[in-house]
């Protein structure tokens, strides 16, 4: 595992959980809020609104100890035409960004695989068959984008894959950040792409 510069705190030892529901818990709602104020990029997108309780089919959030410390959700937007979109609004308790926590970290956090895994499990016993993630990634490669891929084909129950390119993942065609890579399962999204 490679060492990253920027640990601060080492919470190894603390016992993780991670748990999704299909409301979003007090603790969801808080670490948004955090991350919300904290006024980092796209800290606008945080917030536990109607459109977040209308796409999301369930929440989920990781502990260290009792600190929230991850959160996440998967939506069922009607732009992804019956795919799931896992992971979305990822976030990190701001007070523990720099904290080496739960499952640790090769390249990402490893507790983000069980955060798909765990919702895809939920959304499956929902009814739902197809999954995937998006990143947005400024590089032309999608250098970053396959890296996460790599890791979560390595860490979760699930296989990935990547896109050849940018697909569009909103409904903004103008907005460069709608433009994502796509990470998924068995069958693509069918969303417009490539860029």
């Amino acid at each position: 595992m490679r060492k990253l510069h920027h640990i601060t705190m080492d919470l190894m030892d603390r016992e993780c959980k991670t748990v999704t529901t299909d409301v979003p818990s007090e603790d969801f709602c808080w670490i948004n809020k955090k991350v919300h104020q904290a006024n980092q990029y796209r800290s606008e997108n945080y917030v536990v609104d109607k459109r977040m309780l209308d796409w999301s089919v369930c929440y989920t959030v990781t502990y260290v100890g009792k600190i929230p410390a991850l959160a996440s959700a998967a939506w069922a937007r009607p732009f992804y035409n019956g795919h799931v979109r896992v992971l979305t609004h990822y976030c990190i308790n701001p007070d523990l960004q720099g904290a080496k926590f739960g499952r640790g970290i090769d390249g990402m956090r490893i507790d983000v695989a069980s955060h798909a895994d765990q919702q895809i499990a939920f959304c499956k016993n929902q009814g739902y068959e197809n999954f995937f993630i998006s990143k947005e990634d400024k590089t032309n490669t999608g250098r970053n984008a396959n890296l996460i891929c790599s890791k979560l084909d390595r860490y979760s129950e699930h296989p990935w894959k990547i896109t050849e390119g940018r697909c569009l993942v909103a409904p903004d065609r103008k907005n460069p950040a709608c433009w994502q890579w796509i990470m998924f399962n068995d069958v693509p999204p069918p969303l417009d792409g490539f860029v």
